[in-house]
């Protein structure tokens, strides 16, 4: 597993984009997620996008394109001679009525060439499709290129994705952070007196400096690269809308419109960090991706000034990797392993043979997962927005989550894994708050009653060797149970 480059070692190592291939893989082996991927990035969504995190979301539609095509290109084959089949047995039946026993059984070699003819049309299906994922993962060759285009607007739609600052939020949603995957600890600095002046002169205390939340966060994104100790850290100001008041917000966001943007205006970015609203707020998002991109480990910081008192509310979400079961899911048995890359060392021919009949077996008696019917599912979704807004009624913009956590797993099982979310999440705390008693101090603020609190907040989250938070556990061997838990340190 290592080479040599420049005369130097090097060590294993995975592809940056890792997860957008996994994802892509499984796609192909598995038609519900696909079908999934398709009704989320449709070009007539009237909900908001939410951005599949660590995850080319162009690749990605593209590839879920794809791959639904080839999966209903063979259930249309497989009902023709289910249809053929019927025909048949009907003539068997009907010969068997009128000239019994020997006549009815000339029409057994055409019903078995029917079935022939049904299995290799899924069998040289099964084939392309395991062609199609094992493509996916060769690095060689750009994701995005091994899939047809989309039409232009989507693709412009699916590319602004990547540099989004609006997160519409569905009411139902457990947090406003969709698409950031499981919440593993929330905390709060005791409230800060910014009123209180570090400097003295002849005449006494000088008065701290003024400043507005606006500038806070502009100075932690400044300074997060360098505080922080982590490369290759996204630090960006997201504003966070509930998707039930999006409409309200005057000249943000029209119901005639063909869903909510995902890029606004700086000003609106701004305008939820100084004056954010019950159903509104802004934050600074800090962002670190992991092995490829499978587990991406976000830091949302907050604050609030009211009456010279600063309020610093944290909040910290991991993102698992991409699902390792969907192959069996299709009949795929013995030819793709957890980490969905093919099996070698054994028959590929038999073991398609064998996937072939499983798969025609269970279409032709429509036994097979295919997920949601996707034209239904589009009528019914614009007929619910329709009446909502012909009747007067609120409807819910927001997104109920992404297409990466749709194919998320729910734990985390390498030691190796857990151990560098865990230190990239102290090194997150540590850096935010550093960067905040950097910045009231510039201000000429006392920043002595913020150390205690940073102290609670490091100990609290490593005391117990693992990494907590409210409603989960990301224990030893990253097993994830219901532990009712509000990492506080006030």
């Amino acid at each position: 597993m290592s080479g040599r480059a420049g005369g130097g070692s090097v060590l294993p190592s995975v592809p940056n984009d890792l997860a957008s291939r996994q994802m892509c893989c499984a796609m192909h082996l598995h038609p519900p997620l696909a079908a999934q991927v398709l009704l989320h990035y449709s070009i007539d969504n009237p909900k908001a996008w939410c951005p599949p995190f660590g995850v080319d979301a162009v690749a990605l539609v593209r590839h879920a394109r794809a791959a639904d095509t080839r999966w209903r290109e063979l259930y249309g084959a497989v009902a023709l001679t289910r249809y053929s089949l019927l025909i048949l047995v009907a003539l068997g039946v009907l010969l068997l009525w009128r000239d019994g026993v020997v006549t009815a059984l000339l029409a057994l070699p055409l019903i078995v060439v029917a079935c022939g003819v049904g299995w290799r049309t899924t069998f040289l299906s099964l084939q392309q499709t395991r062609a199609a994922a094992i493509d996916t993962m060769a690095e060689e060759k750009p994701l995005a290129t091994q899939a047809p285009e989309l039409d232009s607007d989507l693709e412009e739609g699916l590319a602004a994705l990547q540099d989004a600052n609006m997160i519409v939020f569905e009411v139902d949603a457990d947090s406003p952070f969709v698409g950031s995957g499981t919440e593993i600890g929330r905390w709060a600095l005791p409230p800060i007196d910014v009123s209180r002046s570090r400097e003295k002169n002849r005449d006494g205390t000088r008065p701290p400096a003024t400043f507005s939340i606006r500038e806070l966060h502009d100075d932690l994104i400044r300074l997060a690269g360098s505080r922080l100790g982590l490369s290759d850290i996204e630090v960006t100001k997201r504003i966070y809308v509930r998707g039930d008041v999006l409409p309200d917000c005057e000249g943000l966001f029209h119901p005639d419109e063909v869903r909510p943007p995902c890029r606004l205006d700086t000003s609106w970015v701004d305008l939820g960090s100084d004056a954010p609203g019950e159903q509104a707020r802004t934050y600074v998002c800090l962002a670190k991706s992991l092995v490829g991109s499978q587990i991406v480990v976000t830091l949302f910081a907050r604050y609030t000034l009211e009456q010279g008192i600063l309020s610093c509310e944290f909040a910290a979400f991991v993102l698992p990797p991409v699902l390792r079961d969907s192959a069996p899911a299709t009949g795929f048995y013995g030819l793709f392993g957890e980490d969905l890359s093919p099996i070698h060392g054994r028959s590929t021919t038999w073991a398609l043979t064998i996937a072939a009949w499983r798969t025609y077996v269970a279409e032709l008696f429509r036994r097979s997962d295919r997920g949601i019917d996707l034209a239904e599912a589009h009528e019914n979704r614009t007929q619910h927005h329709y009446e909502a807004l012909q009747e007067g009624r609120r409807y819910d913009y927001g997104a109920p989550f992404s297409a990466r956590e749709l194919a998320a797993t729910t734990s985390i099982e390498s030691y190796f894994e857990i151990a560098d979310v865990r230190d990239c999440l102290l090194r997150m705390q540590r850096g935010v708050i550093d960067c905040l008693v950097a910045f009231l101090t510039d201000k000429g603020i006392d920043t002595s009653e913020i150390a205690a609190g940073k102290q609670r907040i490091i100990n609290n989250i490593t005391n117990i060797g693992e990494v907590s938070g409210r409603g989960n556990i990301f224990g030893n061997h990253g097993r994830v149970s219901n532990f009712d838990r509000d990492d506080q340190a006030a």
